[in-house]
């Protein structure tokens, strides 16, 4: 049997309009600007943070910058396609991003968490033949 549940988490709306982010420790989705996604959340700041340091560091080493053909891309960007050597390279930088680079990816102030709980049951069966 599988169970699922979601529990929603939201902070008071006043919460928005009396209280700074910085001091709440959360943005709610129309609160923060993000170039790739219409609505914040924690999980795409993090995903467009990683993506710049990893952009960032291609640049330094190369000259130029790139990205691999399975990451999204900033609206209205002409950013050229990541050739295989340097994509390894981008991926390498964009799995190992400092944990100071993305500081200002709050968590989100409206969430739904999920949880999961998984039962087995065991029924055995005995068989029992008889040879004569």
């Amino acid at each position: 049997m599988v169970s699922l549940s979601a529990t929603d988490i939201m902070t008071d709306d006043d919460a928005k309009k009396n209280v700074e982010p910085k001091n709440r420790d959360c943005y709610f989705p129309d609160e923060f600007k993000l170039e790739m996604h219409n609505k914040y959340s924690q999980s795409a700041c993090i995903l467009e943070c990683s993506i710049a340091y990893a952009q960032n560091k291609i640049l330094e080493k190369n000259n130029k910058t790139c990205i691999p053909w399975n990451f999204p891309v900033w609206k209205d960007s002409a950013i050229s396609i990541c050739d295989p050597w340097s994509a390894v390279t981008f991926n390498t930088w964009f799995e190992n991003v400092p944990n100071t680079k993305c500081l200002h990816c709050l968590t989100d102030c409206t969430k739904t968490s999920y949880s999961s709980l998984v039962s087995v049951y065991v029924h055995e069966t005995r068989l029992s033949h008889r040879l004569t």
